[in-house]
């Protein structure tokens, strides 16, 4: 959004001179310039991020430092008096809360009061069984918070609570929870909140969803993947197809974290399976429905739906048809049975996809796919030479060919690229 309105302010600077050049009329000038700066208007600058950030930041400032003090001076205080300073910032928090939601304030007061909310319950809980000592550990806890945040996080759209929520799942992962029902209730609980923004056009907040889903899958891949790979299969290209339809849409690249990381894991799945390293893997063949079966039932839904609306917006380009190629080559259950056959479907797909990027960043003169093309056919090469019977010499001197390859073919293309611009 801060670039759209940097955009905005540039376009309305250049009115004046397209004015007077005779481009525009003057009425026309008048138009354009009403329209676009109540667009201006509208769009949230960076200002007022700025601003939530601060106030998040002072408000957890805040609380920790009362916290110190009453740590400071506990044994002093009686019994009831320490229930009573238990509940004392939950309170706080509950009429910062109605406060907020009654006078309708803005996105920063609904962050602040979902944070300072969720921080007293999390500070009333660890207090009163502290005074009580009912024992529990650290994941009973987390477990309890977690739960008591979801309501808050659809109740103030809080964006800020979302984010930690997504992070404080994998506290749970660190106790090594086995309760996987548990934690798949509270990655669906917080599904609803990041779908509603990514698939919402203007929201102001889909590119910090698209960071936080992702934190929200790896959550589910390390808790229900266990040692087969068609989840990070499924997930990773699930997320190479958005990303694509990201970038399609010239968006800027910090707003686009699922393409960068989706096609390096990309290219190091397609890799292992070349050289035959899945071989070893179990596939996991589930007869009955499990919580396993249907995180990865939820991923492959989602590939498709993405897929078919993508094929009925008439999007579908050979990237994406060989992301299905490959997804479909993993869950054919003969597939990783035939080791052969399984390693030599890798291989080809490995270099369709690489000349694929190729031929696209070539073709339509953009650098980012030919680079990735080239690093693909790359690494294919790679992993073949270091299978191959070749002495040092012959792989490095292959490799030196490569380098220079890589380094002409991105001077001709550049070149081209700013010949094309400048005819424009």
């Amino acid at each position: 959004m801060a670039d759209k309105a940097g955009m905005i302010r540039w376009f309305l600077e250049e009115l004046p001179g397209l004015r007077e050049n005779g481009i525009i009329d003057p009425g026309t000038e008048e138009k354009l310039k009403g329209y676009y700066l109540e667009k201006l208007a509208a769009a949230p600058s960076p200002q007022k991020y700025f601003l939530l950030a601060l106030s998040i930041i002072g408000g957890l400032l805040i609380t920790a430092g009362t916290i110190l003090i009453f740590n400071y001076n506990w044994d002093m205080l009686g019994k009831r008096l320490q229930i009573a300073v238990s509940f004392l910032p939950l309170a706080a928090a509950f009429c910062l809360s109605v406060f907020t939601l009654a006078g309708r304030r803005g996105q920063a007061w609904r962050e602040c009061s979902a944070l300072a909310t969720a921080a007293g319950a999390s500070i009333a809980v660890a207090l009163l069984s502290h005074i009580y000592h009912t024992g529990g550990d650290f994941r009973e806890f987390m477990m309890l918070i977690l739960l008591f945040s979801v309501p808050l996080i659809y109740l103030f759209n809080s964006i800020s609570l979302t984010a930690v929520y997504s992070i404080m799942l994998f506290t749970q992962l660190s106790w090594q929870t086995t309760d996987q029902t548990m934690c798949l209730v509270l990655l669906g609980a917080v599904l609803p909140m990041c779908l509603y923004h990514l698939l919402k056009e203007n929201s102001p907040y889909r590119k910090v969803m698209r960071y936080v889903v992702m934190v929200c899958v790896l959550f589910g891949l390390l808790v229900f993947s266990e040692t087969s790979p068609l989840p990070l299969f499924t997930a990773t290209s699930l997320f190479f197809l958005c990303g694509l339809r990201v970038y399609e849409r010239k968006e800027n690249m910090w707003g686009n974290p699922w393409l960068i990381l989706s096609f390096v894991t990309l290219t190091v799945l397609l890799g292992m399976g070349s050289s035959g390293a899945w071989i070893t893997v179990a596939f996991r063949k589930e007869e009955t429905l499990t919580l396993y079966g249907l995180f990865e039932g939820l991923l492959l839904a989602a590939f498709a739906g993405v897929f078919v609306h993508d094929a009925v917006k008439r999007q579908i380009t050979a990237e994406r048809i060989l992301l299905a190629a490959i997804l479909l080559t993993v869950l054919v259950p003969w597939a990783p049975e035939i080791p052969a056959v399984f390693q030599t479907m890798m291989n080809v797909l490995f270099a369709l996809f690489g000349t694929a990027l190729l031929r696209n960043g070539w073709i339509h003169r953009k650098m980012l796919p030919f680079n990735g093309g080239f690093i693909m056919i790359a690494t294919l090469l790679g992993c073949r030479f270091f299978d191959s019977d070749l002495g040092v010499l012959p792989r490095a001197g292959l490799f030196i060919l490569l380098g220079i390859g890589f380094i002409v073919s991105n001077i001709i293309l550049s070149r081209r690229i700013r010949k094309e611009t400048s005819h424009v």
